[in-house]
């Protein structure tokens, strides 16, 4: 749009921003990265669960079911998972507001059980005995440790942020050969980003090579049959550091092509408009 029209991109949305959206006007702007809070959106039936905004960042997220997914239905967005944390966000809201709540729906997280009878069960029925699962330091149950941490094995540990770094701590405590893998899967990747010689490169392959095979991972047995069979192709990449992405971009690009028409019913028309954007 901002080369139709001849306006600088970037120019446009620093404008709309700061001076057109109203958003350094917002009421909430000095908290609003920890918690937003809209009391009159409460409804009779509403709805909370958890869901990862950025990078991995868990939020949870208080909607009123009556607004269908549109407008009013944001209760409270909170960040974290944290029984005491969200809970102290939740009593902000009055009690006359919190008690017209008469059901509210959520998965089997106990901590969102947990949250949803301290803020808006008044009366909760009483049994004997209740079961709450154990809570790690950070707020997770070992089931939401061992799926939330998806996140954070998948990146660089210096990418890592705050939560996802106390996540680990906890995780690799608990499951060290998890910490094994992760280091050894890390250790590989650093081959091919710092080595520059096809020596060096052979040795530290090698030694990885040594480590995986005392570790015992099956999971790392077919990386390493791979590496240990085609050794002398893999180490050309140190010399000019060429790979084949741009083939598999390319690929893509067909991929998304082909999408587009929802298959290819004719195969030579469809070759004839490949090469008319291509070749």
């Amino acid at each position: 749009m901002g080369t139709l029209y001849g306006i600088d991109g970037a120019l446009l949305e620093r404008q709309y921003r700061n001076h057109l959206s109203g958003y350094l006007h917002w009421d909430q702007l000095a908290h609003a990265q920890d918690w937003l809070l809209f009391e009159k959106n409460i409804g009779a039936y509403v709805c909370i669960d958890e869901v990862a905004l950025s990078r991995g960042e868990l939020y949870t997220i208080l909607t009123n079911k009556a607004a269908h997914g549109g407008k009013g239905s944001i209760i409270a967005i909170i960040k974290g998972t944290d029984v005491c944390t969200v809970s102290s966000v939740l009593l902000r809201l009055s009690r006359r507001r919190r008690y017209q709540v008469r059901e509210i729906t959520l998965d089997m997280a106990p901590n969102m059980e947990q949250i949803a009878r301290s803020c808006f069960i008044a009366y909760a029925k009483a049994c004997d005995r209740i079961y709450h699962a154990p809570v790690f330091s950070n707020g997770d149950t070992r089931k939401q440790l061992l799926a939330r941490s998806i996140y954070l094995l998948y990146k660089k540990e210096s990418l890592w942020t705050q939560s996802q770094r106390e996540r680990a701590d906890i995780l690799f405590k608990e499951y060290p050969e998890i910490k094994k893998g992760y280091y050894l899967a890390m250790r590989l990747g650093l081959i091919y980003h710092q080595c520059k010689f096809k020596d060096v490169a052979l040795t530290r392959l090698a030694r990885w090579y040594d480590e995986v095979d005392k570790s015992g991972f099956l999971a790392f047995g077919r990386v390493a049959r791979s590496i240990q069979t085609h050794y002398l192709n893999i180490i050309n990449f140190f010399e000019r550091r060429a790979t084949n992405a741009a083939a598999e971009s390319f690929n893509a690009k067909l991929k998304a092509f082909r999408a587009q028409f929802r298959g290819v019913k004719d195969k030579a028309f469809f070759l004839y408009r490949l090469t008319m954007l291509y070749a």
